[in-house]
C-alpha cells in the first residue's frame, strides 16, 4: 500500500535490491579487509578469523579458527570456508527468487542493510543478507529452509578495512576471483555409481 501511494512499483524495489547485492558480490572480491565472525552449520558454530588482501597476483585470504579465544596464538587454517563461497547473485535468480530490501540493523558496530531472497518455488531456501551501508561488505548472512528454521548463518562480530599487513599471509591461498567461480554442475558427475539420476532439474 505505501509503494502505491508514493508512486513506487515493487519492481523498483527488486532492482534496488539486486544493485545492492551486485555491490557485495563484488566488494567480497574487491575490499581488503580483516575481522572475526561466527559461522554455524546446523546447531554448532564456530568462531573465524578472516584475513583478505588483493594485489596484483589477484585475491589472498586467510581464515583461521580462534575458538573464541582472540588472544590465543596458536592458530589452525581453516580450509573448507571463504566469504566468496557465499551464493552469488546472477541474473538468473531474479527467474526464481523474489527481492525485498529491509531497513538498516547494526553489525558488528557498523550499519548495514538486510535484503531478503524469497523463493518463488518449494524447491529453493530463502537467503538474508545484510550489506554494509559504507563498503557495501557483506556482514550477515542466513540460510532459511521451509520450516523456518536456520540452517546456515554467518555473521561478523568485528571487522576493519584497508589495515591488512598483507606480508603476513602471502603463502596462504589465493581465493578465486569472480570471474573464476564456477557453479556446481550435476550434469557433469556422471561417474555417480548409485541408483540416482536426475530427469528434469528447476531452474
Amino acid at each position: 500500500m505505501c509503494a502505491i501511494l508514493w508512486g513506487i512499483s515493487p519492481l523498483s524495489y527488486a532492482n534496488d535490491a539486486m544493485q545492492l547485492l551486485n555491490n557485495m558480490s563484488a566488494a567480497v572480491h574487491e575490499l581488503e579487509y580483516q575481522g572475526d565472525l561466527i559461522y554455524s552449520q546446523g546447531e554448532g558454530f564456530t568462531v573465524l578469523r578472516v584475513q583478505h588482501a588483493v594485489d596484483k597476483e589477484g585475491e589472498h585470504e586467510k581464515v583461521t579458527n580462534i575458538d573464541g579465544d582472540t588472544s590465543h596464538e596458536i592458530l589452525h587454517n581453516v580450509d573448507n570456508f571463504s566469504i566468496s563461497s557465499f551464493p552469488q547473485v546472477t541474473p538468473e535468480m531474479q527467474k526464481v527468487y523474489s527481492f525485498d530490501v529491509g531497513g538498516l540493523i547494526e553489525v558488528a558496530g557498523r550499519k548495514c542493510t538486510e535484503i531478503v531472497a524469497r523463493p518463488k518455488d518449494r524447491m529453493r531456501y530463502l537467503h538474508r543478507y545484510c550489506v554494509d551501508k559504507e563498503t557495501n561488505m557483506l556482514l550477515n548472512y542466513s540460510l532459511v529452509n521451509s520450516q523456518h528454521k536456520t540452517v546456515e548463518k554467518m555473521m561478523f562480530t568485528r571487522i576493519e578495512f584497508n589495515k591488512q599487513n598483507f606480508k603476513k599471509f602471502t603463502n596462504n591461498k589465493v581465493a578465486k576471483t569472480k570471474n573464476e567461480i564456477t557453479p556446481f554442475n550435476l550434469i557433469k558427475h556422471k561417474e555417480n555409481t548409485t541408483n540416482w539420476h536426475f530427469t528434469e532439474l528447476p531452474k
